[in-house]
């Protein structure tokens, strides 16, 4: 597991403390939920590009195009 270190307002913080917040799982799950809508977003982007061409396309057709963009991007 990798650490990663933020900085907050001291408001922020100590509002945090007070509610006894544990802020690791908060930042984890916040951060997971933004990668998710991201490559959400990347998805609907790659599929709006792909409609763009006046192609008759199977869904199986769209995935792996999908799917190799995808592995693209994470090389």
């Amino acid at each position: 597991m990798t650490t990663v270190s933020i900085r907050v307002p001291d408001e922020l913080k100590q509002q945090a403390d007070e509610l006894d917040l544990n802020k690791s799982e908060v930042m984890r799950s916040a951060l997971a939920k933004e990668v998710r809508r991201r490559r959400r977003q990347r998805m609907d982007e790659r599929r709006d590009r792909i409609s763009e061409f006046d192609v008759d396309l199977s869904d199986d057709e769209i995935a792996a195009a999908v799917r190799k963009s995808r592995d693209e991007d994470a090389r």
